[in-house]
């Protein structure tokens, strides 16, 4: 009941967009999320598209390696997964390896500031980190393609 008075809710709606891990169902994101809740409510899933991955030993994979190493000496690529959603999802169901790859040389103070603004409205990065990475990007796509 809301204070001051009877009134009462019935209906509540909700529009949950939960990103999973690969290798996890819907089913298995809905059992944790009402075990959570203490009830299984009503409920219509609208679209599920489950989390992708794709593997680290492909020759295109290689090369991205090689490029941050040649770059950057003494730096080592590291794989990781991001909560985002891409159209990996998409070509990885057609057996595509998919990898990003967004090389900005950020000094250690524009990383700090730069992962605060990243997909924000200001996006902006220094002309010099802009060029470093376009230069690794140019290097990782021209080279694969010429093997």
């Amino acid at each position: 009941a809301a204070q001051g008075g009877d009134q009462r809710i019935d209906i509540v709606t909700v529009d949950l967009d939960v990103r999973t891990l690969p290798g996890f169902s819907a089913g298995e994101v809905l059992a944790e999320l009402w075990e959570a809740l203490g009830a299984v409510p009503k409920h219509e899933l609208i679209e599920f598209t489950p989390g992708v991955e794709s593997p680290i030993d492909t020759p295109l994979f290689d090369r991205l390696c090689a490029v941050v190493r040649a770059h950057d000496p003494g730096a080592e690529p590291v794989p990781f997964l991001i909560p985002g959603f891409t159209d990996a999802s998409y070509f990885r169901r057609l057996g595509m390896s998919c990898y990003g790859f967004a090389p900005l040389m950020l000094g250690r103070d524009d990383a700090a500031e730069y992962k605060h603004r990243m997909h924000g409205v200001d996006e902006r990065v220094g002309r010099e980190s802009f060029l470093r990475g376009y230069a690794m990007l140019e290097d990782a796509v021209l080279g694969f393609l010429r093997n």
